[in-house]
C-alpha cells in the first residue's frame, strides 16, 4: 500500500510532500543447483514485507533441489517456474522476462548463481539486461565461509544442523578460545550460549547463538531495498 506524508513550514518557507510504495514486482532466478534455503529466504522475505507482488522465483531448464521448494513452500512464496533456456528452447529468454516484467512498473531482480555454474552465460546476460533497463540488481555470493565456533567433539554435530540450511557453505570449525582473523569467514555460529555471550564481546558483522543454524541475514536487503519513494518540493509562500 502506497504512504503519503506531507509537511508544510510557513517558517522554513517550502511544502514537501513524500509518497512511499512497493515496487510492482520481485524476480528471483534460482541456479537449480544452489543449496541454501537460508540464504534464499533471508533474501525473498524483506520483499515479502515490503509489501511486493507478485514475488517470482524462476529457475532454467531444471526445478530447485527439494530442499529449496520445501523452505519456498513453508514461507508461503509459491510462484515457483521453470524457464527453459536459450539453449533447450526456441521460446522467450529470462531476459525476456525480465523485459516483460519491467513494463509494469519498478522492480527488483535477485540473482542466486552458484561457483562453476553452468549457466553462467545466463546470469551474465541478467546482469546486463538490468543494467540496461536501470533495474536494480542484488545477487547472492555463493560458497560463504563459516566459522563454527565449537570445541571438536562439539563441532560436528553442529555442521550437521548448518550443512542442512547451507549446503554449499565452506565450514571451518574455530576453538571458542582461538583469535583467529575474523576477516576471513562471512559469518559465525556458536554452538553454546556462553560461548555466544563471548564471542559478542568483539562480535564479527554476522554471529548467531544457539538455535539459530537456519538463519541469515543479506545487510543491504531491508524492506526499504523493495519500496520506492517519490518527492516533491515547492516554495510555500
Amino acid at each position: 500500500a502506497e504512504e503519503t506524508r506531507r509537511v508544510r513550514s510557513s517558517a522554513a518557507g517550502f511544502a514537501w510532500a513524500r509518497a512511499e510504495s512497493p515496487v510492482s514486482w520481485t524476480l528471483a532466478v534460482l541456479d537449480p543447483a544452489h543449496a541454501s534455503p537460508a540464504r534464499l529466504l533471508a533474501a525473498l522475505l524483506p520483499a515479502v514485507l515490503a509489501g511486493v507482488e507478485p514475488v517470482l522465483i524462476v529457475c532454467p531448464d531444471h526445478p530447485p533441489l527439494p530442499v529449496q521448494s520445501v523452505a519456498l513452500e513453508l514461507a508461503g512464496l509459491e510462484n515457483l517456474y521453470v524457464v527453459p533456456t536459450a539453449a533447450r528452447s526456441a521460446g522467450p529468454s529470462l531476459s525476456d522476462l525480465v523485459r516483460e516484467l519491467a513494463t509494469r512498473g519498478e522492480g527488483r531482480l535477485l540473482l542466486f548463481p552458484t561457483e562453476q555454474s553452468r549457466f553462467a552465460p545466463a546470469f551474465r546476460t541478467l546482469r546486463e539486461t538490468a543494467r540496461a533497463l536501470r533495474l536494480r540488481l542484488w545477487q547472492d555470493t555463493p560458497a560463504p565461509r563459516l566459522a563454527l565456533l565449537a570445541d571438536a567433539d562439539e563441532a560436528s554435530a553442529l555442521a550437521d544442523r548448518l550443512r542442512w540450511a547451507h549446503g554449499d557453505a565452506v565450514q571451518e570449525a574455530v576453538s571458542p578460545k582461538a583469535r583467529p582473523d575474523r576477516r576471513g569467514f562471512d559469518a559465525w555460529y556458536a554452538v553454546r550460549p556462553d560461548v555466544f555471550e563471548e564471542a559478542a564481546t568483539d562480535f564479527p558483522s554476522l554471529l548467531f547463538g544457539p538455535g539459530l543454524e537456519a538463519c541469515w541475514l543479506h545487510e543491504r536487503l531491508t524492506p526499504a531495498f523493495f519500496r520506492v519513494a517519490r518527492h516533491a518540493v515547492r516554495l510555500h509562500p
